[in-house]
């Protein structure tokens, strides 16, 4: 059994195997950073290059009581020659691309974020505590606050510099996204279902890419670790929290599509709450920005969609024809009564649908 190095190169690698290994018949990598990349470039090179999830693989070679390459590599080829393998999808280079922005924008906006938090911490030990404003008021706030504090000034002007340039560099890849999603046809369709914008619909095309290697949708959903983990030995049996084996991103996109697009809490009888409210007309306006995005009429004022029954006003009892549509009764002729499967009974009587 032939055992050697060569640098991590796709023409290294093909170039070494077809030596010492001509009759080839697979060649096993896990996933990782470059594993995609290597996988289609030795395939071009003619190399029969599967590649495994890194968890399968770890469920075999954390056996072993010591950890080497060496190791690995050993058990990565007895698990080929056993068969004992579940290639996984590589994606596309044009999804890979569209990811990899993803993943930049998510980087600067977390930058911006903690410069903004870094400014509120420095200026706490001053007494100075910054309101709420919008965005583009947050960095005049800061310099009308600090006028007698030269030295801090000096080095929150450099915070404020960076953080405005990752504004601008956040809003020009935003545009792009924008233009990514109004190119393809399958994101404009997503960004037609409400709470769904042109970043859901980028990231959740690039993750799926292929949506033919899928049999039916309890497979994306599995694909993308929402469904629960189960735990079954002798007499118990249960199910735990959601495995979490996909993709972070699309995952927490989903979950902030089902929460937007869940009903708006209520306080009472018709008492909106604040936040609430606010919730209502941030998805009003996310609507009116998805229709100017497909080139759709802008969406109108919301009205009620409940039936009239649902929307009067319950003053006092109801009357006997509303009361007989709301229990589906049926009114008989004579002194106030109403028949249930012929049994007579008195209005006043307590009954049960």
């Amino acid at each position: 059994m032939f055992e050697g190095k060569c640098p991590t190169e796709p023409g290294e690698i093909a170039k070494l195997l077809k030596k010492h290994a001509s009759g080839l018949m697979r060649a096993v990598l896990e996933t990782g950073s470059m594993s995609g990349w290597l996988t289609k470039e030795l395939e071009k090179a003619g190399v029969p290059a599967v590649c495994i999830c890194a968890r399968q693989a770890h469920g075999v070679l954390k056996g072993k009581p010591h950890k080497s390459d060496r190791n690995d590599a050993l058990m990565l080829a007895r698990m080929a020659h056993a068969n004992l393998l579940t290639p996984v999808y590589i994606r596309s280079v044009d999804a890979h691309e569209k990811k990899a922005l993803m993943i930049i924008r998510g980087r600067l906006v977390s930058t911006k974020n903690a410069i903004t938090n870094a400014i509120r911490g420095h200026l706490k030990p001053f007494g100075i505590k910054l309101v709420k404003v919008k965005a583009a008021d947050f960095e005049q706030q800061v310099l009308e606050l600090t006028e007698d504090y030269s030295h801090l000034r000096a080095g929150l002007d450099s915070l404020l510099t960076i953080r405005a340039r990752l504004i601008e560099e956040i809003d020009l890849l935003n545009d792009r996204l924008l233009a990514l999603a109004k190119e393809d046809a399958v994101c404009r369709s997503l960004m037609s279902i409400p709470s769904v914008g042109p970043l859901a619909a980028v990231t959740y095309t690039s993750v799926i890419d292929d949506p033919g290697r899928f049999k039916n949708s309890a497979q994306i959903a599995n694909y993308l670790g929402l469904t629960p983990r189960r735990y079954q030995s002798g007499e118990t049996d249960y199910s735990g929290r959601i495995s979490k084996t996909g993709d972070t991103v699309l995952r927490h996109l989903l979950y902030e599509w089902s929460v937007d697009h869940s009903s708006v809490p209520r306080r009472g009888r018709g008492q909106q709450t604040a936040k609430g409210m606010r919730q209502q007309s941030d998805r009003h306006r996310q609507e009116r920005l998805r229709a100017e995005t497909l080139g759709h009429p802008a969406p109108g004022p919301r009205r009620c969609q409940k039936s009239p029954d649902r929307c009067r006003k319950k003053i006092g009892r109801l009357d006997a024809p509303a009361l007989a549509v709301r229990r589906r009764l049926r009114l008989e002729p004579g002194p106030r009564r109403l028949t249930i499967d012929g049994n007579q009974v008195s209005r006043s009587a307590k009954t049960t649908a």
